[in-house]
């Protein structure tokens, strides 16, 4: 086996170390993701937050206005200028 070739195996197996490490058991923890929405203010404008949740902890991927914020898109999500 060539050095080239032994590195690769070397980080393929530290890739793999790294990966049981933070998958308890070996498999992938089951989520969900989320969006909540405020009332609509007198001109239509709501705050909007999409998250995604692992067990109990919260990971919030975008907050912000519809149309106005970039990265906000969900199905079912309308923007002020609707």
């Amino acid at each position: 086996m060539s050095a080239r070739e032994a590195n690769k195996e070397l980080n393929r197996h530290k890739i793999l170390a790294a990966a049981r490490d933070l998958l308890p058991g070996g498999e992938v923890p089951k989520f969900s993701a989320h969006v909540l929405q405020s009332a609509a203010t007198w001109n239509g404008l709501r705050t909007v937050l999409q998250y995604q949740a692992i067990s109990s902890t919260r990971y919030f991927d975008t907050v912000g206005f519809p149309g106005r914020t970039v990265g906000l898109s969900a199905p079912g999500i309308e923007s002020a200028r609707n």
